[in-house]
């Protein structure tokens, strides 16, 4: 697969690989900051780490994320994860301000626009769907539900849809 057709992965942080909830989801850990204190009521899955370092055999990831650069000491730093480039959304003006995420959309249709697409963020609506359903490339729009993050049944979609579009 040539480099510009190679898949992407666009990861939202929070709500995805940091669920802040008040019931710890099963497998997950206490967060710990950077300066390793304990975050309340905040939660890592550690097997995000090796999926994710598998994952980049596949795809390009990038964070796409409020956490910006800071993602990488973070969240990557407790996982185990190599940098990992972010992408800078707020540069980009949408057309409509259809979506809480508008400026990710775009962000994405800008830079990414002949990639396979994987964009995992708990804030997709349904304006968000609509313009991956309507790419050129192929897309898989993954939704967790913010308080239980990234799940294992997800992950696996995202493994069986690389396979499917490599074939």
């Amino acid at each position: 697969m040539s480099k510009e057709h190679t898949p992407v992965v666009a990861l939202d942080v929070d709500g995805v690989l940091l669920v802040i909830s008040e019931d710890k989801p099963v497998g997950w850990q206490q967060y710990r900051d950077s300066n390793g204190e304990f975050e309340p009521y905040t939660y890592i899955n550690p097997l995000h780490g090796p999926w994710l370092r598998q994952l980049m055999d596949q795809a390009d990831i990038h964070y796409v994320t409020a956490h910006g650069s800071r993602a990488n000491k973070s969240i990557g730093a407790p996982l185990g994860l190599p940098k990992i480039p972010f992408v800078n959304y707020h540069a980009y003006t949408p057309m409509e301000r259809d979506s809480f995420i508008a400026d990710k959309r775009q962000a994405l249709h800008e830079l990414f626009e002949r990639h396979p697409l994987i964009w995992i963020d708990d804030d997709i609506n349904d304006v968000d769907q609509a313009w991956a359903a309507h790419r050129s490339a192929p897309t898989l729009t993954i939704v967790p539900k913010a308080t239980e993050g990234l799940q294992l049944e997800s992950m696996h979609e995202i493994d069986e849809w690389l396979l499917e579009i490599v074939d």
